[in-house]
């Protein structure tokens, strides 16, 4: 069976997207004119306006232009509208900065060949930036001096002007690198994250007299950034995001300073209703922020109102998938860089020990193999032993071996087959010539025989030690794939939830709840895991229902009911202690629905056939089938063992073709006996709706999607017989409603077709056990060979969570 991939027609919205990337180059462009344009719109304090001169100095060479563009014209339009009517005079001096800067860095643009001429001019490249802003700022600004009469006043201006703008360029140089990093705000360095934060002040400067309507653009980002920040870091980042962006607000506002505490208590008191979800954390926020308007701010007082109810509206409806990204993208949490390190050293070392244990298998086998070859025997080596000790104190000798040498070859080869097949040879095998002038036939046929014994014995031994050994090889490359496996998982770990810990431990406690241990991480899809541990009669006595509410209330995140499991744990004194542990898992997009149904063969008491349910900690569903050879006690002992290994080391995490090498050595030395069983594995991913299948000598199992029934046939051989085994994998996406049923052999000998138009028609919202009774029952009717056989009938059912 080989895997299929399906190509399917490309829609209108994958058309619209590649589209838009293949003008993404444009895109960009727009966007940092718009950028440019709003930073030169910037002032502080209603006299300075350095951001566009900083912003020019400190953007990548690639998209100079379109931001010099939109920041000179943010400026000369700042500058328009001072003139039309403002209080403060903006000159033109801010677009005339712009330009300069612009050229300086168009005419010393590096290049390929020479390196960069303005790194002649600046060495130091940090510094260069900054420096360029200084002087852009301070020309224009000296040469508007020279034209009026000599102010103290406006001399300190105008050099704290070109001050501020080369600070504004290094910070702004620091952070845009820092975006271009991709990392989130606290896995920044110090430097860059101070950097980042003085920016977003910066861009809220500028936003904050653009007005629509009375409403500041500034003003409603500074407030959606502290209420984001208090949802996620509690009262602590709320409170220092409202300090900041206050600040940034008054700052553009100035004298209007009355903001800075109105938004650093708002976001305080965000933060302290921020564990009582969404909606109620920024009503909060929306509350305070507009009482302490009324109470504080200066009219009109309407329009930061309705930026408060807007700010409350907008991220309590934010979508689960936006917010979701913020917190693992924009507030990633850094990880210890001791708990860092520990991580990969203990991933190299597995890794190591991995490709050790491969190498150990790989290297066994093949000198074994050539020593095998160099040991072993062989029949001419046996007729030469019985030539040496027979024919060479034979007077006929020289006819037989020198003048006749074909003619005595040839009737030893036509004592081969004889002695293959009846295990001896006698002195009556021997043909012409040699029937006729040989006088020592019993001398060799005896000797023959001697060393033909010999023979076999020595290869019937080679055939065990080669077995053992071949064993012991695939247990190396199974604990080699276990140790991959526990890599790879152990890489699926993106963060270890620190804080989710805490607050988890603050409410056991709460609850009077004794537990041994709590642990949170996140995987790679940003699915958080929670497990802790109680002692079992503490255990006993939880109501897991209401345990599994309050959790994911202060977690914020829905919880499914936890999987119980029994543990010893290993203490520092040495000893061992049974726990009880708890595995709560994000609730998935789905669920699984199963059941079964067995006939056993007449004449036995047990059933050949073994199967087992269930779902891991992962929220993988699982279906496990395995037919044992024959029926009866041994057959039944073969497929329970097959089964309880499998589920015992998937439930453990252990990857499918790393168990089956286990499982496959496990049944070759159970005993002396043949033992197999066939092995038939159903995996269904209840996040995604992503099933696999895994099959090794197994019977066809049946699928339906959308109504329609298909089969996922196998070819391979059941575990137990060879070393060598794999499974035949292959993997299909289910949706709501979609079945899958797996059978024994015995379901199928009487065809397939039947089993398929039985499962295409069943109805949706049918009983899944009487499917899996209809099949069992009617697939024994059905057969007519006067021979029985054991059935087993497994159904899993997908549905979609409510």
């Amino acid at each position: 069976m080989k895997n299929r991939t399906d190509f399917v027609r490309v829609g209108w919205k994958e058309q619209l997207w590649q589209a838009v990337c293949n003008q993404m180059e444009a895109a960009k462009a727009v966007l940092w004119v718009l950028f440019g344009f709003v930073v030169g719109l910037g002032n502080m304090m209603m006299e300075i306006s350095p951001f566009g001169a900083a912003l020019c100095a400190a953007v990548p060479q690639s998209h100079l232009l379109p931001t010099a563009f939109g920041a000179a014209a943010g400026s000369l339009l700042l500058s328009n509208l001072s003139q039309l009517g403002g209080t403060h005079t903006f000159t033109i001096k801010y677009a005339a900065a712009v330009v300069i800067i612009t050229a300086v860095r168009r005419v010393f643009q590096p290049s390929k060949e020479e390196g960069g001429r303005l790194s002649l001019l600046m060495p130091y490249k940090p510094a260069a930036a900054p420096l360029l802003a200084f002087a852009g700022m301070l020309l224009p600004s000296l040469a508007v001096l020279l034209a009026s009469p000599f102010d103290l006043y406006s001399v300190v201006m105008s050099f704290s002007e070109a001050i501020l703008a080369g600070a504004c360029a290094y910070f702004l140089t620091r952070s845009l690198h820092a975006f271009s990093l991709g990392q989130g705000m606290f896995t920044l360095k110090r430097a860059d994250f101070i950097s980042v934060v003085l920016t977003s002040s910066m861009l809220i400067v500028s936003l904050s007299n653009i007005t629509f309507g009375g409403i500041s653009f500034g003003r409603l980002l500074a407030s959606i950034a502290v209420l984001l920040c208090a949802l996620v870091g509690g009262e602590r980042w709320g409170a220092v995001a409202g300090i900041v962006c206050g600040t940034a607000v008054s700052v553009a506002l100035f004298p209007k300073m009355q903001l800075l505490g109105v938004y650093a208590l708002a976001g305080l008191a965000a933060g302290v209703f921020s564990g009582l979800g969404r909606w109620i954390c920024a009503g909060g926020y929306a509350v305070t922020f507009g009482a302490l308007s009324v109470i504080t701010a200066s009219p009109p007082v309407m329009p930061l109102l309705y930026e408060a109810f807007i700010t409350a509206v907008s991220v309590a409806l934010l979508p689960e998938n936006v917010m979701t990204a913020l917190k693992t993208r924009v507030f990633r949490q850094p990880m210890e860089n001791s708990g860092r390190g520990v991580r990969q050293l203990m991933l190299e070392r597995l890794d190591d020990a991995s490709q050790a244990l491969r190498e150990i298998a790989a290297t066994t086998q093949a000198v074994s193999q050539k020593l095998d070859r160099a040991r072993s025997g062989s029949l001419e080596q046996v007729y030469d032993e019985a030539v040496d000790n027979v024919c060479l104190k034979c007077g006929l000798k020289t006819r037989c071996w020198q003048q006749e040498y074909g003619d005595t070859v040839n009737v030893f080869n036509h004592l081969t087959p004889v002695l293959r097949q009846n295990g001896s040879v006698c002195a009556e095998d021997f043909i012409y010539p040699l029937s006729a002038r040989c006088t020592k036939r019993e001398q060799l046929s005896r000797q023959i025989n001697a060393g033909y014994q010999e023979l076999t014995a020595k290869e019937g031994m080679s055939r065990k030690v080669a077995r053992v050994r071949s064993v012991v090889t695939d247990q190396f490359e199974g604990l080699a794939q276990l140790l991959g496996g526990l890599s790879e998982e152990l890489c699926g770990i993106s963060s270890y939830e620190e804080q989710m810990v805490v607050q988890v431990k603050d409410y056991l406690e709460e609850s009077r709840y004794r537990f041994k241990r709590v642990d949170c991480y996140r995987d790679e899809e940003d699915r958080i895991f929670l497990q802790m541990d109680f002692e079992p009669f503490r255990a006993a006595r939880l109501d897991l229902e209401r345990m599994t509410q309050e959790i994911s209330r202060v977690c914020d995140c829905e919880f499914d009911l936890p999987q119980k499991t029994q543990m010893n744990i290993k203490l520092k004194s040495g000893e061992e202690e049974t726990v009880i542990r708890l595995c709560f898992q994000e609730k998935a997009q789905f669920e699984a629905e199963f059941a079964a149904s067995q006939h056993i063969c007449q004449g036995y008491r047990m059933c050949g056939d073994a199967y087992q349910s269930f779902t891991d900690r992962r929220s993988v569903a699982h279906i496990i089938l395995s037919d044992g050879m024959g029926s009866g006690t041994a057959a039944a002992v073969d497929s329970n063992m097959t089964v309880s290994l499998l589920q015992k080391l998937i439930d453990a995490g252990v990857g499918y073709q790393a168990a089956l090498k286990i499982v496959n050595s496990a049944l070759l030395v159970k005993s002396g006996e043949e033992s197999l069983s066939t092995i038939d594995i159903t995996a269904v991913n209840l996040y995604t709706g992503q099933a696999w299948f895994y099959k090794a000598g197994a019977a066809p199992t049946f699928l339906r999607r959308s109504k329609r029934c298909g089969l996922v046939e196998s070819t391979s051989l059941p575990a137990g017989i060879l070393t060598a085994v794999d499974f035949e994998k292959s993997s299909v996406r289910l949706g709501d409603g979609d079945m899958v049923v797996m059978v024994s052999d015995g379901a199928t000998a009487c065809g397939t077709d039947w089993i398929s138009s039985v499962v295409e028609h069943f109805p949706v919202d049918g009983n899944l056990q009487a499917l899996c009774d209809d099949i069992a029952s009617t697939a024994r009717l059905r057969r007519n060979d006067n021979h029985d056989d054991d059935i087993t009938v497994c159904a899993c059912r997908v549905k979609k969570v409510d």
